[in-house]
């Protein structure tokens, strides 16, 4: 198990920070990292639970909590999510990266979109 503060945790840092660059190779070269970093035992999620969170932003979504499609995925994995879903304003942008994520780290993803409209 890896403890904060231990030598996984110190490289697992950088690499979370990495994972809201706006290049989005360097945040898929990072979440690789840190998904490998979990297959090898150095970083251990938290047991899955039955929390889930279906209504998550992005910062497609006009950078609503600075999370990228990847961070995301890594926060609900980190935290024992059973699911979480992606739904940006008005975009699909990060629909592609964050199921890619999904599956690249064992997360039950989905996503939609959320608009709103005007009716005179």
């Amino acid at each position: 198990m890896a403890w904060p503060g231990s030598q996984p945790a110190i490289q697992a840092a950088p690499l979370e920070t990495r994972l809201n660059a706006f290049d989005p190779a360097i945040r898929a070269e990072a979440l690789a990292e840190l998904a490998a970093m979990v297959r090898d035992g150095l970083i251990e999620p938290a047991p899955e639970t039955d929390v889930v969170n279906m209504h998550c932003h992005t910062f497609f979504s006009f950078n609503a909590y600075g999370h990228s499609p990847s961070s995301l995925a890594w926060l609900g994995k980190q935290q024992g999510f059973r699911a979480m879903g992606i739904v940006d304003f008005d975009v699909l942008d990060g629909v592609d990266e964050f199921l890619d994520a999904c599956d690249l780290l064992g997360l039950r993803g989905c996503a939609g979109i959320e608009t709103r409209v005007f009716i005179p």
